[in-house]
């Protein structure tokens, strides 16, 4: 092949528009309040996980409309672990640790995708995927590779999608992290109203 072929995102314009308005609605409205009474230590690792949330569906979006499979597969994997992060300290509350500033300590990823996918099935399937994708394997290799019924072959190193519907899947998917995301969020800001108003009532 002498020339790449460009993806063109026309042909998925209203999912990408679903996917951009799924990203703005994700905070709950009542956020703007969430600092009325200041911040507890715990809250910052909150912020944390929402400005992830929103860096990773905005970049994911925008690598599919520019028909990047292989950079939207990695950052959906990112996206993927932050969300399993909030189930693995539901279990593990201590390890929030290693989540503040400066800590030396990580997150064991492998145990924490796997312990949220019992409450998420086919996560860790989904993170299987992204994850062939996101490391150098065969198994997520040749995006842009297309075999002839002769053998023939055609490859470029521009990324491009090979089918439209690998473009459709990866949305799909941030959609649903999107959707978990936005619920771990208004859980999150209910509780701390109901701390603030016990607070309050003291």
């Amino acid at each position: 092949m002498d020339h790449s072929e460009i993806f063109d995102p026309s042909v998925i314009n209203d999912e990408l528009e679903h996917a951009r308005r799924s990203g703005r609605a994700m905070l709950d409205p009542r956020m703007k309040s969430f600092f009325a009474n200041g911040l507890y230590a715990d809250d910052l690792t909150f912020l944390h996980f929402v400005e992830r949330c929103q860096a990773f569906h905005v970049g994911a979006v925008d690598l599919v409309e520019r028909g990047n499979p292989l950079g939207a597969m990695t950052l959906l994997r990112s996206y993927l672990e932050n969300v399993a992060s909030v189930f693995w300290l539901a279990k593990r509350p201590e390890d929030i640790d290693k989540l503040r500033p400066g800590a030396k300590q990580r997150l064991p990823i492998g145990q924490v995708v796997a312990h949220a996918s019992k409450s998420l099935p086919g996560l860790k399937v989904v993170y299987e995927r992204l994850s062939d994708a996101a490391h150098p394997s065969g198994a997520g290799a040749f995006h842009t590779m297309r075999v002839g019924e002769d053998r023939s072959f055609t490859w470029q190193s521009f990324p491009t999608f090979n089918d439209v519907a690998d473009a459709l899947q990866l949305l799909q998917w941030v959609e649903e992290l999107c959707a978990v995301s936005a619920r771990i969020i208004t859980e999150t800001v209910e509780g701390r109203s109901r701390v603030d108003r016990d607070a309050a009532s003291e």
